[in-house]
């Protein structure tokens, strides 16, 4: 397995050490700029600046904003968060900390690219990310953006963006924070900051560590592989399920607004066992990986219209995966996969009037993918690499006293395959189809109206593009083929939509949202189900989705919170071949509902509701294996005596214990009348947990 390396455990060593002593330097009990508060305050680092927050309703894109805060679950995670906003589908292979990755207006995971801090995890849709990796307490608040993703992130993706956002400005207090709960599940996060004194310099530093433990075996129904036959259904319990994963954030930032350097750090390391379908349960298959993630940034604005920025990342990700007994794929698998990337990014910003900026800026991506199959004599056959650039040329302004915002780019992505080898076995160059280079504009125009302050309309279309990564080419992992054959993908998409916030000093404080999208994507990559559940992605001619989505969020006399977010969406596959055709896309449910809903008293006590709801959608092409609909109920409660006390919260996942469905035997002739007991299932056939409970305690410390 991939272990952590010593440095991993030494960071959380350290931020113990920075939680238990918040600064050094010289003891002093002025109340100075930079000096340290009491617990439970933030400390403003350098000068106050002006929020950073993006407001829905000041923008053209359909984007969504989530604070990191009380109104959430103690623990809520990342794919808890993105699943239930609009437009949004998360798919998981199990419970609580389990593999997670989302979609958005039904695209392809891959086809949504994940920030932290505006830096990419998967530039150009390099890669799914796993939500279950990221720290959702690490961040103060998560952007999902459906469309119109800010010129700084350089992105054109397919399917829209997440971003994950530290606080700007501000250094948490000592934080622990412990969870415990059923399948022997267990959870630690410590976090913490320090600041110098009397420095000639503004600097910070902020810490963040997490620990996390499950064994994972929960009951579940199965019905054997075959719905047909009723007379093999029993409930089983799920084994090699467990997860273990220790993970932390150092982030150093020096400077002021005139010059600001940041260097910021990322590491994880996962242990877990990959369980396999419902029916067909692998006792030994196991999967580890150790992330590393680097990033060095410098942010100038030595005149006032003019502001620079530059970033270094690299990345570092490997991965071990076992499977001896060939359990899993279609024989004995033994692999350590290593991906490595670095990357650079100069953006230079122009505001030469009050209403307009202008921006551009310039990408470079090198990314190496490094296979190694342990069971040869020779286990590598080579790095293969890819170079990707970005040139982007940005404007947004505005007329009319800001009534109507005008916001056009365009991206010129280039892409170099000439690194990336030939087919593992044959020899022949990849892909008969492919160029050795692709050169791709991808324009997009943002319009944003506003009669009223409160009052929004927006519009935006765009073009996306995405080369397929190494594992969707080369990748051979359990249950999933890589497929050398496959191209580029690419989209055309708009949408319509309105916001309305409602005024201030009103009982009712908040927002609602409402849109119409369609997206039309060309050389479709997309993950096909043969009848082993072996997964191959294809390139599929055309696919079309539309749809119609709506949100609320709410706050109602200071005592009641509510959101609430529904989508219905219309696929159709394109493609000419007759078992494909006009069928609706795999994984792309018809409707998502998500509501949360919780009381609260001065935050002593907090009582909270959240309800989700997937319709039925198909695991394949062909639309012959339908998953059963499932609507998942839970429920928190959040006590704390005064606001210096920690706080216990008692939550329930799958409040009702929902782990079976009854649905039509057979989903080509539903009036046939027959029905069958199917169980809850995500992502190709592995079964969801019933019931959980988490208990947390947490709170702050220090002098």
């Amino acid at each position: 397995m991939v272990s952590a390396p010593r440095s991993l455990f030494l960071l959380v060593v350290g931020l113990a050490l920075a939680c238990a002593v918040p600064a050094w330097g010289e003891d002093d009990d002025d109340d100075e700029e930079g000096s340290v508060r009491a617990a439970g305050e933030t400390v403003e680092v350098a000068e106050q600046r002006p929020s950073d927050w993006v407001e829905p309703v000041s923008t053209s894109a359909a984007v969504d904003v989530v604070a990191v805060d009380d109104r959430l679950p103690a623990n809520a995670d990342v794919a808890d968060v993105v699943g239930a906003g609009a437009g949004t589908h998360v798919q998981r292979l199990g419970g609580w900390g389990d593999y997670s990755v989302v979609t958005i207006r039904g695209s392809s995971a891959r086809q949504v690219e994940v920030y932290v801090d505006g830096v990419p995890l998967n530039p150009h849709g390099s890669s799914t990310v796993n939500l279950a990796e990221l720290p959702l307490d690490a961040f103060e608040r998560v952007e999902i953006y459906r469309s119109g993703a800010p010129f700084e992130l350089g992105s054109s993706a397919m399917g829209g963006v997440v971003n994950l956002v530290s606080a700007t400005g501000q250094v948490p207090a000592p934080r622990l924070e412990i969870t415990a709960g059923s399948l022997w599940t267990g959870r630690m996060t410590v976090s913490g900051g320090l600041v110098p004194r009397r420095t000639r310099v503004p600097m910070d530093l902020v810490l963040h560590g997490q620990a996390f433990s499950t064994e994972g075996g929960f009951r579940y129904f199965d019905d054997g592989g075959t719905p047909y036959n009723l007379t093999d259904d029993r409930t089983r319990t799920r084994i090699n399920a467990d997860i273990t994963d220790l993970g932390g954030r150092i982030r150093f930032r020096a400077g002021d607004r005139k010059l600001r350097l940041v260097v910021q750090d990322d590491l994880l390391s996962r242990d877990q066992g990959i369980p396999g379908l419902g029916h067909d349960q692998a006792a030994a298959t196991r999967f580890a990986v150790f992330r590393n993630g680097l990033l060095v940034e410098l942010t100038g604005q030595a005149h006032p219209v003019v502001r620079l920025r530059g970033r270094v990342t690299h990345r570092y990700r490997g991965e071990r995966y076992q499977d001896l007994d060939g359990e899993m794929g279609v024989g004995r698998q033994d692999s350590r996969d290593r991906h490595q990337a670095l990357g650079g990014q100069l953006t230079l910003t122009w505001i030469p009037l009050d209403w307009q900026s202008i921006a551009v800026g310039a990408e470079v991506h090198v990314d190496g993918y490094e296979p190694r199959d342990l069971t040869r004599d020779d286990p590598s056959d080579g790095v293969r690499n890819r170079v990707s650039a970005l040139l982007a040329l940005g404007d947004d302004f505005s007329f009319a006293e800001d009534t109507i915002r005008i916001s056009p780019a365009v991206r010129l992505h280039l892409l170099d395959n000439r690194l990336l080898g030939n087919e593992p076995y044959s020899g022949n160059a990849v892909s008969t189809d492919a160029l050795p280079s692709y050169a791709v504009f991808a324009p997009r125009l943002g319009l944003l109206l506003r009669p009223w302050p409160a009052l929004a309309f927006k519009a935006n279309g765009e073009r996306g593009f995405r080369p397929p990564d190494f594992m969707e080419l080369f990748g051979d992992r359990g249950a999933m083929v890589g497929n050398t054959e496959l191209i580029p993908e690419s989209s055309w998409a708009w949408d319509v939509g309105l916001r309305f916030d409602v005024p201030a000093n009103t009982v009712i404080a908040g927002g609602l949202s409402a849109g119409y999208f369609w997206r039309h994507t060309h050389d479709a990559i997309i993950y096909v189900q043969n009848s082993q559940r072996t997964q191959v992605p294809v390139n599929f001619g055309e696919a079309r989705v539309g749809g119609v989505e709506g949100a609320i969020d709410a706050v109602v006399a200071n005592a009641v919170d509510l959101r609430g977010a529904i989508t219905w969406m219309h696929s159709r596959n394109l493609d000419t071949r007759v078992a494909y055709t006009d069928k609706q896309l795999p994984r792309v449910p018809r409707w998502e509902v998500s509501a949360s809903a919780s009381v609260y008293w001065e935050e002593r006590v907090r009582v909270g509701y959240t309800l989700n709801f997937t319709s039925g959608n198909y695991w394949d092409a062909t639309n012959w294996y339908l998953a059963a609909p499932r609507t998942l109920h839970g429920l928190f409660v959040r006590s704390r005596p005064g606001p210096r006390w920690p706080f216990l919260e008692v939550e329930v996942r799958n409040l009702l214990d929902e782990r079976v469905e009854v649905v039509p035997r057979d989903p080509l002739n539903p009036d046939d009348g027959a029905l069958v007991v199917q169980p809850l299932t995500d992502f190709t056939g592995y079964p969801l947990p019933g019931r959980v409970v988490l208990v947390t305690v947490s709170g702050e410390f220090g002098p």
